[in-house]
């Protein structure tokens, strides 16, 4: 979370709360909804099954319409796992067609069409699928991710009807309640917004942010992914980074974020601001500041910790801190060790509190960029997205623990320069 923009000037940095829960990525998402519906795996490639039974079919002996519709659902889950989705569509679609009442073809559609970015056909086999409870249904589990997804996208009301299917199919899950009881109060503010989209960004405004700004939001935001992706040296392939400009405070309030706050990163990225809308350098650096986190999810695939989180986005955002502001920081102040520091992200820390781990968090972050580069930064990030436990990627980076790390750093910014 990001101070308010335009408030409280003098203060020191803007003060931003790590996310306590934020969505898989789509792939895992698709993986646990392909998992769900689909039958047991076959040791052959699911072109060599599906061959087999294309040769079956034309045979004396051909499957019956419900057994053909099975045997093709299942090959195309396979198709999906794989991300092959034009396949895996192509036979959802002749699943489909031999048998309406598969549910399990129908699901796959939405799940399928929802990550190649075609909306417009994933809302139309949602409801196909939602329409009748005669179906032969896959476990209500499908239908919970297929709300994920369609949220991942902003499309609420879409979420809002799959996760109330799930409920009708028996599904339990307090996280689904949540989000539910949310995403309702979510789409009572009723507020019209315009959408922007490109290849890596879908920009959300209010109808009242005038165009003008919404253009220059989205330029700024397609600058910043260039210089994160040159930091990481990694394209971030494949994520789509929702950002929402919200005039005035009516969804923060919804959610019960502190009236000092301007930027929140849940999954989506959601800044308000206060009326008229304008750009600003204060607006820029809280969207920098929340697409870093954004994106260092993305990278880490959500194993990089709310320290790093924080330091990060604070050093995307050109914040620095003096060497002198420090030395009179630890003079007044406890360093708190890194697993300290988790506790304090994860709860409700008070906002003095929550300040001084936002700057021991840039602190290290800085430390870190400055004593290894950039590169190995870049390294310790990469390792975390390829399932490496921090402690070990960390040491593989820098030949640090991390009670080493924050020792060095305090000792490193306490004596003074020679």
């Amino acid at each position: 979370m990001a101070m308010r923009v335009g408030r409280e000037r003098g203060e020191g940095p803007p003060v931003r709360l790590h996310p306590r829960s934020a969505m898989p990525p789509l792939v895992a998402l698709l993986a646990c909804a392909a998992f769900l519906a689909a039958s047991p795996a076959s040791d052959d490639p699911p072109q060599r099954r599906l061959d087999a039974l294309r040769r079956e079919a034309a045979g004396a002996r051909p499957p019956a319409p419900r057994a053909m519709s099975d045997r093709l659902t299942g090959i195309g889950d396979e198709f999906l796992r794989e991300g092959k989705f034009a396949e895996a569509i192509e036979l959802f679609s002749e699943a489909l067609g031999l048998d309406p009442e598969n549910g399990r073809a129908i699901a796959q559609l939405v799940v399928a069409y929802l990550d190649t970015g075609d909306l417009e056909f994933a809302d139309f086999y949602l409801e196909q699928a939602t329409a009748s409870v005669r179906r032969r249904q896959p476990p209500p589990e499908v239908f919970r991710t297929i709300g994920d997804l369609f949220e991942s996208h902003h499309r609420m009301t879409e979420a809002v009807a799959a996760w109330d299917y799930f409920r009708r199919l028996k599904g339990s899950d307090p996280a689904v309640e949540k989000k539910l009881d949310r995403a309702r109060a979510e789409l009572s503010l009723g507020v019209p917004q315009r959408v922007r989209t490109s290849d890596r960004i879908s920009l959300y405004t209010d109808a009242s942010v005038p165009d003008s700004v919404a253009a220059r939001v989205e330029e700024y935001l397609e600058s910043e992914l260039a210089k994160l992706s040159a930091f990481f040296s990694s394209p971030d392939e494949g994520a789509t980074h929702v950002v929402i400009l919200y005039e005035g405070r009516a969804y923060f309030s919804l959610v019960s974020i502190p009236n000092w706050v301007s930027g929140i990163f849940d999954g989506k990225i959601r800044v308000s601001t206060e009326s008229p809308v304008r750009w600003s350098t204060e607006l820029a650096g809280v969207l920098s500041h929340e697409l870093a986190h954004s994106y260092l999810r993305s990278v880490s695939r959500g194993h990089a910790p709310a320290w790093l989180h924080e330091g990060l986005g604070q050093w995307f955002q050109a914040q620095r801190i003096p060497r002198e502001d420090l030395r009179r920081w630890f003079a007044r102040h406890e360093v708190l060790s890194l697993e300290q520091m988790e506790a304090l992200l994860a709860g409700r820390a008070d906002r003095e509190r929550t300040r001084n781990v936002y700057l021991e968090a840039l602190g290290l972050t800085e430390f870190l960029i400055g004593e290894n580069g950039s590169g190995a930064m870049a390294c310790l990030v990469r390792d975390l997205g390829d399932g490496v436990p921090f402690e070990e990627a960390l040491r593989r980076e820098t030949g640090l623990t991390s009670r080493e790390l924050v020792s060095r750093w305090k000792g490193a910014m306490t004596v003074p320069r020679g």
